[in-house]
């Protein structure tokens, strides 16, 4: 095809007008030789997901027709231009050529905002094929490399939407979107160091960007720099006052600083901004429970159960619904003091830094570290190296701790 998105009759070695059983026995014999079980080349690999996505739409009836139909109209164009350069001298054929590629970036913009609300939708297959195919009509749109990146990076495929990413900044090294969307490809492989280069880029770009100062700040929490990540968090309030979840991590970070009343506060401002935000609830409650104030603890906990259907935080919330519960014989008299947790100082967190070795005491993880109390202040634990240690942000939360 001289103009054309994928051509998926192609990748299943069948003819356009092929029935269906055809398709389906073509699909069955080229995946028996390019399946990962019988192949484990990254060449197979490659092949068999491309194999996959034509089969995926050639067996549904009403994708295939809307498939042939785009096919049909680009054949159709390709042939109509050939035809009216037949007569046309040399100005006349740059004339043609320069017509033709206005009528492609159009047709690319449309294909690119098309996949834009196919990914919006969640329909990640048709939204990577309109990417494919506003990338085949302009090679070098940069916003359908980047989508097409965005929409790889939710399917799992890192490495295709790394290249995406990389394509993109070769064709415009001042895109500052496509930066901060690699960081997060990079944050989810845990390379922080690149991640944070990323984020970095992408503020020095376009210094209003909130997204990348509240992911900035995340690592620079995970790190244990805590100066950072608060400059990091109110940078990224004050740009956008109802971006929730920089509330909720600036929550976190100073309740591990030990200011309670600041957490609450921004738990409290993220769940006036989002009534339904479960995490907000729980990290709310969690602070209650160790200041032993149990009642609002049970409340937001009820709360979480109340917004949330994700099983894994159902979970924790109802663990944590069981022991406050068992602690309410602890609950403080009317007019006695809360117990809060005290700032940690900074040779106390040098210390526990060097002797757990950087890395999470109990599956050694490197990424999302954070100072864990073993006994909470508020059931008479002490701030001391001794009653502190290193947790990744998964250990954390089996043991129910904060949610960012």
């Amino acid at each position: 095809m001289a103009a054309s998105i994928k051509d998926y009759y192609q990748t299943l070695q069948v003819d356009p007008a092929a029935e269906q059983e055809v398709i389906e026995a073509a699909y069955r014999r080229l995946a028996r030789k390019y399946h990962p079980d019988a192949n484990a080349s990254q060449e197979a690999t490659n092949r068999m997901q491309d194999i996959n996505e034509a089969h995926l739409v050639l067996q549904d009836p009403a994708r295939r027709a809307e498939y042939d139909s785009g096919r049909r109209t680009l054949i159709e164009q390709s042939r109509a231009g050939k035809t009216e350069a037949e007569g046309w001298g040399a100005s006349g054929e740059a004339v043609r050529r320069a017509e033709e590629e206005s009528r492609q970036r159009k047709q690319a913009e449309a294909y690119h905002d098309r996949g834009n609300v196919h990914s919006g939708q969640g329909d990640l297959d048709r939204a990577i094929a309109d990417y494919d195919t506003a990338i085949f009509l302009q090679p070098d749109h940069v916003q359908a490399y980047n989508g097409r990146g965005m929409a790889y990076q939710r399917r799992g495929n890192l490495d295709r939407a790394m290249a995406d990413y990389n394509r993109a900044i070769q064709l415009q090294p001042d895109y500052a979107e496509t930066y901060y969307n690699r960081g997060l490809a990079y944050y989810y492989q845990r390379d922080l160091d690149h991640a944070m280069a990323d984020w970095d880029k992408a503020v020095e770009l376009k210094p209003d960007y909130a997204e990348a100062y509240y992911n900035r700040g995340n690592i620079y929490f995970d790190r244990g720099e805590l100066d950072r990540a608060f400059a990091d968090y109110d940078t990224a309030i004050q740009l956008q006052p109802g971006h929730v979840k920089t509330y909720n991590g600036r929550g976190i970070a100073y309740q591990h600083k030990g200011d309670c009343d600041r957490a609450l506060a921004d738990w409290s401002k993220a769940i006036e901004l989002k009534p339904d935000y479960a995490e907000a609830y729980f990290n709310r409650g969690l602070a209650c429970y160790y200041q032993r104030d149990l009642d609002h603890a049970v409340a937001d906990f009820r709360k979480v159960l109340e917004v949330t259907g994700d099983p894994a935080l159902r979970r924790k919330t109802k663990s944590m619904l069981v022991r406050t519960k068992g602690h309410r014989t602890y609950a403080p008299r009317r007019g006695e003091p809360l117990t809060a947790t005290q700032p940690i100082p900074d040779d106390v967190r040098t210390l526990v830094w060097q002797r757990d070795g950087g890395r999470c005491v109990k599956c050694g993880s490197q990424h999302g570290l954070a100072f864990d109390y073993i006994i909470p202040i508020a059931q008479g634990g002490s701030n001391t190296a001794r009653n502190l240690q290193l947790l990744c942000e998964k250990c954390h939360q089996e043991k129910g701790e904060y949610l960012i």
